[in-house]
């Protein structure tokens, strides 16, 4: 049996995906109800609710931060296995500014926590992202690296989400996610759009690390089924690039020239300050742990591959 089959026998679990209206979030849903799952994905508004059902999957409204709301959920739904998205909003390409609210990563995961022991889930899966490392000049690090956050609070605020997920009442793991991108990202859509008409554009030279979307899906199928309670994962591609190396490598794709870096007093203007202090780090991150114990592999190893696959799904639905 192929191990890296995103269809291999298995026994059909009832999970809840708190961040389902997200683009990682629809990709996830479609992949766990293609799986034989019975997925309830949280959504705040009626459109979102109407995509999800699309996707096979049940709708759910709730406040993230009512105990006795998400309990009634989990409750309701019989709820296995939970899988926290929310923190994967502003996790996307670094060169688009992003909304970074770490500071309700704490209580809305405290809230979750509580309702899944109440409510009588036996697992939780809560993304972070590959990020926390921190600035470590461009070496490779794993997961028995410590993160060096320094005086980022963005990072402090996400390693303080980690501990709380693996220390509480409910059985936990940890995903450290790259930055994610693919097929469905309205950044990268938006990307696209500004590098047509040659816009100018923020980008850093760090290494950056980064999944696209299926592989993100693939990785959180496999933590669901498995339930490695305690344990790190970093779930990331094979090949780190600065997101210089992403704008070039995804205008070659376009068959487009790479653009001009715009003056750096002009960054401000073009993204935020918790984006270019991600783009200023440079760090590496290796992915052997999920690999060896999950069997998981990404599908799409470099940038190359996973523009690809987005610009033939874009193709398919006459973006391009």
């Amino acid at each position: 049996m192929n191990s890296n089959s995103p269809l291999t026998t298995r026994t059909p679990l009832n999970l809840l995906v708190i961040g389902g209206e997200y683009p990682v979030g629809q990709v996830i849903t479609r992949l766990l109800v293609s799986a034989g799952h019975q997925v309830a994905a949280h959504v705040h508004t009626t459109a979102s609710a109407h995509q999800i059902r699309q996707n096979g999957a049940l709708p759910v409204y709730g406040d993230l931060q009512r105990v006795g709301e998400l309990r009634g959920l989990i409750q309701s739904r019989k709820i296995e296995v939970v899988i926290n998205l929310e923190s994967q909003a502003p996790n996307h390409i670094p060169l688009r500014p992003a909304h970074w609210d770490t500071e309700s990563l704490m209580p809305r995961l405290v809230a979750l926590q509580q309702a899944a022991a109440e409510g009588g889930a036996s697992f939780l899966i809560h993304t972070s992202y590959a990020t926390v490392y921190g600035d470590q000049h461009g070496a490779w690090v794993d997961e028995t690296t410590r993160p060096e956050p320094g005086e980022n609070e963005l990072l402090r605020d996400a390693l303080r989400a980690e501990k709380q997920a693996l220390s509480g009442p409910t059985p936990a793991c940890v995903l450290r996610l790259g930055f994610l991108y693919g097929a469905e990202s309205t950044e990268l859509q938006s990307l696209r759009e500004m590098l047509i008409f040659a816009r100018p554009l923020i980008a850093g030279k760090g290494y950056a690390n980064w999944l696209h979307y299926h592989d993100a899906a693939e990785a959180i199928r496999r933590v669901a089924e498995a339930k490695p309670v305690g344990e790190i994962f970093n779930v990331v591609d094979n090949a780190p690039a600065s997101s210089i190396d992403f704008l070039a490598k995804f205008a070659q794709s376009l068959g487009l020239n790479a653009p001009n870096s715009a003056p750096g007093f002009l960054a401000p203007l073009l993204t935020n300050r918790d984006q270019i202090a991600l783009m200023a780090q440079s760090v590496r991150v290796k992915n052997a742990r999920i690999s060896q114990a999950l069997g998981w592999r990404p599908a799409y190893p470099t940038l190359t591959a996973g523009f690809d696959e987005a610009l033939l799904t874009w193709r398919t639905r006459a973006i391009v």
